[in-house]
């Protein structure tokens, strides 16, 4: 899988608006952000056998007790990912709750 087929199976399975990095400062809360992070390789014999792609999903809120981050994590298991949960805050100024978790998946063989 691609980031960008990732990318439009979470978009196909959330009713969470989704943006690349961040949102615009006029975009309320709920919003999902993801981003890229560097990829690693599998080697097999001293040779690349696959790419394993890395993406942060973060998602933010005003609502203390919300029902996103679960259909969240379905999202990740319907789009067959790995992922984990990294952390929740809380933003004062901002008055939001974040969540962040790491997904991981297969990104396309070991020629990307």
């Amino acid at each position: 899988m691609t980031t960008q087929e990732f990318k439009d199976g979470l978009c196909g399975k959330l009713e969470i608006p989704v943006y690349h990095v961040m949102a615009a400062p006029e975009d309320e809360c709920p919003i999902v952000c993801w981003q890229e992070l560097p990829k690693s390789q599998a080697f097999g014999d001293d040779a690349p056998v696959c790419s394993i792609a890395s993406c942060q999903i973060d998602y933010y809120t005003v609502d203390e007790y919300d029902i996103n981050p679960g259909l969240i994590e379905q999202a990740f298991q319907a789009l067959e990912v790995l992922y984990t949960f990294e952390a929740q805050t809380y933003d004062e100024d901002r008055n939001e709750w974040r969540y962040i978790w790491r997904v991981q998946f297969l990104g396309g063989g070991a020629g990307g």
